[in-house]
């Protein structure tokens, strides 16, 4: 490798040499890890002359253009060194001057107007370093800012100045007053002023050197064509479907009808109804033009999910008048889709699965934009190690799954209430429909169907804000004795507990959740999301028989199965911070609980908590953790064998993952995960060890590290992480298991080493 290292700079010619890196100091700030590694990387982005790409601290793609560059030339050894490889980038001191310009202006820009950069540099054996000395000085802040108000425009904008991106004290931004242009641009066009732009809105500014100040006086230029202060209102609303290649001054007057005070323009048969479409647009004859609220219709007609393309035209009828016409073309998806997937996963216990689904999608059945969407699918784990001893599973299959579901969804509130169903303040509105049929077999142990189903509303009045209710939702999970076999009726015979969870259950109940979406930051590039969901199980069920009188029984049953009454809170926050242009850092954190009352005394089997696998703690299989520090081994696994399904009533979760760029669709991840599950009362697991206990609880985290390639196409993500343990809390102690790692012992690492493939990320 040394040797190729040279031969970089033996084949550079005399006289010219290879630009190594570039050096940038600031004056006057102390040393900051953070700051020097995120923010000094915008500043490495300016100079105009930077050195090669370099991979892991080495400039790979120079080694393998050195290399090929005196081999004879041929197809491969050109596309080597060409496509692959990448010659060295020469050092030019002309552009040391325009840099320099760069950086002053990048500093102006923040704020520190009297700013002072130095730029040297230094060759030595054909090797180039460029050093820049910053002095920033002192930035200026904001005195005071000033609005005009002599005309209507200028008043509008003053009446809205608290909403201002360039306040009193802030420090000067050059961003802020792009913020401010876009802010003061979109009040005009959202009050009738079509022809006022950007370029009518200037700023001027009064400094003093001594107190590092300023005055903003923000301007609109004067009137000198009076039409461009005059409001605009819309004579007429057109929507076309289906034409979106026709332009829009040729469309003949067939197919054309009128409903309300919009046209419409679609074929024959028409594939949407034109009332149901009326509900969407937020405009009216001669209302003023409003970018927003075309902004706000857009988003509508994009949330139904039937459109590929939705585009709109403004096109001035008259000046003189002062009217405007507004076009909306919409293209559609096709109706009726048919697919069919196919993935690989890693199932519970480390065993290999495959899973095959076939899906139909109809997005318009009643030209309302309702959508059916079906699909079937079918799923095998299989023992890939084929080792019952480690993987205490009889044969190579394992388990067979089968699953049917069917949802429709309708874009109304389904309710009595007017008032609800025309109110356009919902973004969205709509009213779902679902139902489904799981039917799993585990082989050697037992079979289970689970039937359910649930009606709901969805709807969202603000962007960022997303709600959700179910009042009526049932699950009928099904454990026919007869296929619970022997072996495994002996297990449950000697643990009632975990008898508990295999036991038939139907919940009858409702949810509602709510999920709230933001962004921050200085471009708003960074986001967050919070997530909450409540689920109130057995009361409608329980309400109903006191006032109907169904049973005299304490105990409400149906079909002979107690009907499960509880409550379960769920809560997720999701931050995801994006450091640089070519790394990000994300976080989760989970928290769950569910408490059973009344009717139930555990939860049941399909609602309680459990942690591992590939979405969760990733250096764990999925229902091995927990609960609390009990140690999850297999009860008299002599004579038995027993699923290792870890569940718990209390859930604790954390993730924090660190994503970079490697090369093109290549990405990279470093993660560590932690998390463990509890219960909270003696009577949903025999051990003292698994009970939460505030004293106790932060000492038995599991704790998982490891590493993740991704290949990310853009519209999906592979995804394959290696996970490692790092701590074990049943093994009191060696529990931080990672002082035992040895990567040249391969029976440490088939034990441990946990590689996880999957789609999409892990949150």
């Amino acid at each position: 490798m040394i040797q190729v290292s040279c031969n970089i700079y033996k084949q550079v010619p005399d006289g010219q040499s290879v630009m190594v890196r570039n050096e940038i100091k600031e004056l006057g700030k102390e040393a900051d890890l953070i700051n020097d590694f995120f923010f000094k990387d915008e500043l490495f982005a300016l100079p105009l002359q930077k050195p090669n790409k370099r991979v892991f601290g080495l400039p790979l793609s120079q080694h393998i253009w050195a290399f090929y560059n005196k081999k004879k030339i041929t197809k491969f050894t050109q596309y080597m060194k060409s496509k692959i490889g990448n010659s060295p980038i020469f050092f030019d001191s002309s552009k040391i001057a325009p840099s320099k310009v760069i950086f002053e202006n990048f500093y102006f820009n923040q704020g520190y107007f009297d700013s002072k950069v130095t730029v040297t540099y230094k060759t030595k054996s054909k090797r180039t370093v460029v050093s820049y000395l910053i002095e920033p000085g002192d930035v200026y802040k904001i005195r005071n800012v000033f609005f005009d108000s002599s005309s209507e425009i200028q008043r509008l904008i003053a009446r809205n100045r608290n909403k201002s991106f360039i306040q009193p004290k802030d420090e000067f931004k050059i961003a802020n007053f792009s913020q401010e242009i876009d802010r003061i641009t979109r009040i005009g066009s959202n009050n009738g002023y079509y022809t006022f732009n950007k370029e009518f809105i200037k700023f001027r500014f009064d400094t003093f050197k001594t107190t590092h100040e300023l005055d903003v006086y923000v301007k609109i230029l004067e009137e000198t064509d009076t039409t461009n202060f005059m409001q605009y209102k819309l004579d007429s609303i057109r929507i076309l479907v289906n034409h979106v290649d026709e332009a829009i001054g040729k469309i003949s007057e067939k197919n054309q009808s009128n409903f309300g005070n919009i046209r419409f323009i679609q074929g024959v048969p028409k594939n949407y109804n034109e009332k149901f479409l009326t509900r969407f647009v937020y405009q009216h004859k001669d209302s003023l033009l409003s970018k927003e609220e075309i902004d706000y219709t857009i988003q509508r007609f994009s949330d139904l999910n039937n459109f590929k393309l939705i585009n709109s035209s403004i096109l001035l009828k008259s000046q003189a008048n002062r009217k405007l016409d507004l076009y909306y073309s919409l293209t559609p998806y096709k109706k009726k889709t048919i697919s069919i997937g196919q993935s690989v996963y890693n199932s519970t216990l480390g065993l290999l699965g495959t899973s095959t689904q076939l899906s139909y999608s109809n997005r318009n059945l009643t030209k309302k934009a309702d959508r059916l969407s079906l699909s079937l699918s079918g799923s095998v784990d299989m023992n890939v190690y084929l080792n019952e001893t480690n993987n205490n599973q009889p044969g190579f299959v394992s388990r067979l799954d089968l699953t049917g579901s069917a949802s429709y969804t309708i874009e109304k509130f389904m309710v009595p209430f007017w008032f609800l169903n025309n109110n356009k303040s919902y973004l969205i509105s709509h009213t779902n429909i679902t139902s489904n049929y799981t039917y799993s077999k585990r082989l050697g142990f037992y079979d289970l169907h689970n039937i359910g189903a649930s009606a709901g509303y969805e709807w969202t009045k603000k962007r960022a804000n997303k709600f959700s209710y179910s009042p009526l939702s049932f699950n009928y999970i099904i454990i026919p004795e007869g296929s619970i076999q022997p072996d495994f009726e002996k297990s449950l015979d000697l643990n009632p507990f975990l008898r508990s969870s295999f036991t038939p259950a139907f919940i009858l109940g409702s949810n509602f959740s709510f999920l709230r979406r933001g962004n921050y930051g200085k471009l708003q590039k960074n986001s967050f999301t919070f997530f909450n969901q409540l689920e109130l199980a057995g009361n409608s069920a329980f309400i109903g028989n006191k006032v109907l009188n169904l049973t005299d029984s304490a105990r409400l049953t149906i079909n002979n199965i107690d009907v499960s009454q509880f409550i379960k809170l769920q809560s997720e926050i999701i931050n995801n911070n994006f450091l640089t242009k070519k790394s990000s850092l994300h976080s989760r954190l989970r928290f769950g609980i569910g408490l059973p009352y009344g009717n139930s005394s555990r939860l049941p089997y399909v609602r309680q908590f459990f942690l591992g696998g590939q979405y969760s703690l990733r250096a764990f299989q999925a229902r091995t953790i927990g609960p609390g520090s009990y140690n999850p081994g297999f009860f008299d696994t002599d004579t038995s064998r027993v699923p290792r399904d870890q569940l718990g009533n209390l859930m604790i979760e954390a993730n924090l993952e660190y994503r970079f760029n490697i090369i093109s669709i290549f990405k990279g991840a470093l993660f560590m995960d932690m998390g463990n599950i509890w219960n909270t009362s003696r009577d949903f697991h025999p051990s003292e060890d698994a009970l939460f206990k505030f004293d106790q609880f932060y000492k038995q985290f599991y704790i998982g590290s490891g590493a993740g390639l991704r290949l990310d196409f853009n519209y999906f993500v592979m995804r394959l992480d290696l996970g490692i343990p790092i701590r074990v809390p049943y093994l009191s102690e060696r529990d931080w298991v990672i002082s035992d790692a040895s990567i040249s012992n391969s029976n440490w690492i088939s034990n441990n080493v946990v590689l996880n493939f999957a789609v999409g990320f892990p949150f």
